[in-house]
C-alpha cells in the first residue's frame, strides 16, 4: 500500500506522455504484468481497486517499477459500494448497516452526503465517535 507519492515516481499517463504517447510493447507488457499480478494479489485478499487507470498507476522511471495506488476508503466495512437506496438513506442521516455500531453508520453518513456543505469537515473527522 502506497501512502505517500514515492520519487521519482509518475503516473502511467504522465510518464506515457514524455514516451510519445504511448508505450513500446516491450515496456507495456512489463507494465501490465505488475498491474495484472499486483491486481490479482488484492483479489486473493479480498480488496478490489475498481479503478484501475494510468492516472492510479505510479512508474518508477529508473527501476520501471509499478504500483498501484488510490484504492479509496469509503466502505471499507462494507466491503461493497452504496446502492441507490443506501444513498437515498445516506442523505436522509438514516442509513444503518447489520454489524456496525452507531457511531460507524454515522460517519459514513457524515462523510458520504451528497451535498458538500452537509458533509462531515475534514479537519472534523478524527473527532468523531
Amino acid at each position: 500500500m502506497v501512502m505517500e507519492w514515492p520519487s521519482p515516481c509518475t503516473d502511467l499517463l504522465s510518464f506515457m506522455d514524455v514516451q510519445g504517447g504511448s508505450l513500446d510493447e516491450k515496456t507495456a507488457r512489463h507494465v501490465m504484468r505488475q498491474v495484472i499480478q499486483t491486481a490479482n494479489i488484492c483479489c486473493e485478499r479480498g480488496v478490489f481497486h475498481r479503478d484501475v487507470k494510468p492516472e492510479n498507476l505510479l512508474v518508477n522511471p529508473d527501476t520501471m517499477e509499478v504500483k498501484l495506488i488510490d484504492f479509496g476508503c469509503g466502505e471499507m466495512v462494507c466491503g461493497v459500494f452504496p446502492t441507490a437506496q443506501d444513498l437515498y438513506t445516506i442523505s436522509a442521516n438514516i442509513w444503518t448497516s447489520p454489524g456496525l455500531s452507531e457511531e460507524c453508520c454515522d460517519m459514513i453518513c457524515a462523510y458520504l452526503q451528497p451535498k458538500p456543505q452537509k458533509r462531515l469537515a475534514l479537519k472534523k473527522m478524527h473527532l468523531h465517535d
